[in-house]
């Protein structure tokens, strides 16, 4: 590479770094980027929006998704969100707080049900319209970590979810609400299933 090109790269970072410096200083200066006091990680390890994952309905044209709001102490108890977004609108048609996030994934049906689960070691069903509880398991033997299934067997539907081994999700779950590590039950893994009515 002859000089002058490296000059004038070598002039282009260094004012393109200057730009980012600048930018960074005035986004401060109004308040933009700067975290609370105290917070030194925003979101927290498990994110605001990460596994797990949410779900669509075409019935509804909404996408159910779970969010972790803690990061930011704006929620107080509830920092947990499950949220029904309505994509004709773009705006959220329903918004469930709750102290401990959905540690498995959603599963929304054509029957009108969503379907999660949450570190607390419940299993629950939701209205798609307007995010009511309808439904909720007994307390599974662990934390439900994985994604439910649905499926039909002559004519009768299922539901089914995979309960244990919880990993980072089900684990950092527990720090919104450690009281419900000592209602965790034995570690083990268990296929829970019901039948729809």
């Amino acid at each position: 590479m002859e000089p002058i090109a490296r000059r004038r790269i070598a002039q282009h970072l260094v004012r393109h770094r200057r730009q980012l410096i600048e930018r960074r200083a005035d986004g401060r200066k109004r308040g933009l980027g700067v975290p609370p006091p105290g917070v030194t990680r925003c979101p927290t390890n498990i994110g605001a929006r990460s596994f797990p994952a949410g779900t669509y309905s075409p019935s509804t044209n909404r996408y159910y998704l779970p969010i972790m709001d803690s990061c930011m102490g704006k929620m107080g108890d509830t920092p947990a969100r499950f949220l029904a977004l309505d994509l004709n609108t773009q705006k959220f048609a329903w918004d469930v707080r709750t102290r401990v996030p959905q540690s498995s994934g959603a599963l929304s049906t054509a029957g009108g049900l969503v379907f999660s689960a949450t570190p607390d070691r419940y299993f629950r069903a939701f209205d798609d319209r307007d995010g009511k509880v309808l439904w909720e398991s007994p307390r599974l033997n662990d934390i439900p970590n994985a994604f439910p299934i649905t499926y039909m067997v002559d004519g009768k539907q299922y539901i089914a979810m995979p309960v244990g081994n919880p990993g980072l999700q089900g684990n950092s779950a527990l720090s919104a609400a450690p009281e419900n590590g000592a209602v965790r039950g034995s570690k083990s893994s268990v296929l829970w299933v019901w039948e729809l009515p």
